[in-house]
């Protein structure tokens, strides 16, 4: 499947904003009436049990409407006494459907103008029965973004509106963060806003580091490609031929590489491995399948999508195996440095990175980010499951070193970035070997 990588690409890379300060009106958001169907009908039930001034109205729907093939049962009525106690009463926002009929529903305290998204999951079994409630995120009215005009527009006029409505989240201390927009190799805006790091003051720059969490899969995927072209690698080649001396199991000795690039290879998260630290500074991937190498899989391998840390913790070995250095090595000299990604930082621990932001994330449990946020430090190591730092024109200069072929032949980039599990009605995108996609307007777009 040959598709075109889009000449327009957009980089975004966003800091937590600081606290907003608790709104004590109804949010300027439109109200909407609760969805009909199985989830609508739950929801409402469980908004009625919180809104209800008898506070044990929420475990009596807990009770009576959680199914008993819950897993977070408790979890579930800990969440809406949670929402009760912070937010008061609420009611309805937008809804977006999700396959399976689940929905994502926007709830809106009436108490402190902020609101929660949650994601309402029936009982494929019996569906007047609650199988999840699971929370998104902090929904803030002068956060809501909105959409650009579904026109072709010119680059000034595009940039105008996209520099607009950036410009008025920033200064409704909604958004901090770096955005670049570029078509083909021109970029046409580029603009800092906020504070990269509380306890110095320091504002955020184009030259600010951002923690790129796992975008840089793409980068250990275009590491394995590059194997596969130089001929040192299949991607029918198995974990049991390619790395003999780890202690796998039977079943995960038969994995292959292109079960691992889409998350098919039947491997876990890792952060939830007894033993297993964010913090260290773990100097290879390699040193991390300790943890988890002779584990029995979490799943069958090829039988089910599941993101999986672990299996890009396994690349990341694969490509130091078979480059001879270690996985930051190998990067730095086959990918950074080719694609003149010049402020790109892998290696050293997270806490050392110069001209870092520092995320200011809500409080756990703050789930109406009424709260100060805390500074969080990350002390992990990029590896082969991600962890890098970055600024905007790395992520920029990545993408046109793939899309130009400076990393990989366009067959391979084309082989890597075509479609493999079909995941769109759950994530509105597909996922190829190491990364999300989707067609727009009759381009490709990757993240």
């Amino acid at each position: 499947m040959n598709r075109p990588i889009p000449l327009f690409c957009a980089a975004l890379l966003a800091a937590f904003p600081a606290a907003a300060p608790a709104q004590t009106s109804a949010p300027a958001v439109p109200a909407f009436d609760f969805p009909s169907g199985a989830a609508g009908t739950l929801v409402r039930a469980a908004v009625t049990a919180v809104n209800d001034a008898d506070s044990a109205a929420v475990d009596r729907f807990a009770a009576g409407t959680v199914s008993p093939r819950a897993r977070h049962g408790a979890e579930v009525r800990e969440l809406l006494h949670a929402l009760r106690r912070q937010g008061g009463t609420f009611r309805p926002g937008a809804t977006d459907p999700w396959a399976g009929g689940r929905i994502v529903q926007e709830l809106w305290s009436e108490r402190v103008g902020n609101g929660a998204a949650v994601l309402v999951t029936p009982d494929p079994q019996d569906t007047t029965r609650l199988l999840d409630l699971q929370f998104l995120k902090t929904l803030r009215p002068a956060a809501v973004v909105r959409e650009l005009p579904r026109v072709r527009l010119a680059d000034a006029a595009l940039t105008a509106a996209i520099a607009g409505e950036v410009e008025r989240l920033a200064a409704a201390d909604e958004f901090s963060g770096v955005v670049l927009v570029a078509r083909g190799g021109d970029v046409l805006y580029e603009a800092a806003f906020g504070t990269a790091d509380p306890a110095t003051g320091a504002r955020i720059t184009p030259a600010t580091r951002f923690n790129l969490a796992s975008l840089p899969k793409m980068w250990t995927a275009v590491a394995i490609g590059q194997l596969v072209e130089s001929g040192r690698l299949s991607l029918d080649a198995t974990i049991g031929e390619v790395l003999p001396e780890q202690p796998w199991t039977a079943q995960a000795r038969g994995v292959t590489i292109a079960q691992l690039l889409s998350h098919v290879g039947g491997f876990g998260m890792l952060f939830d491995r007894p033993g297993y630290e964010r913090a260290p500074g773990y100097r290879t991937s390699t040193e991390l399948l300790r943890y988890f190498a002779a584990e029995p899989l979490r799943r069958a391998p090829g039988t089910r999508w599941a993101y999986s840390n672990e299996g890009f913790e396994v690349l990341g070995a694969v490509v130091e195996k078979l480059g001879g250095t270690t996985f930051a090595a190998y990067l730095d000299e086959h990918l950074l440095r080719p694609a003149g990604m010049e402020s790109a930082w892998i290696a050293p621990p997270a806490d050392t990175v110069t001209h870092r932001a520092v995320p200011l994330p809500v409080q756990e449990g703050d789930y109406l980010g009424t709260r100060p946020r805390v500074a969080r430090r990350l002390g992990v190591v990029g590896s082969g499951a991600g962890g890098a730092h970055g600024t905007a024109r790395d992520v920029f200069r990545f993408a046109r070193a793939l899309a130009t072929g400076r990393l990989v032949s366009r067959a391979t980039r084309d082989t890597f970035t075509a479609a493999r599990q079909p995941l769109a009605a759950d994530f509105g995108a597909d996922y190829a070997y190491g990364f999300w996609t989707r067609r727009e307007n009759g381009r490709t777009v990757l993240s």
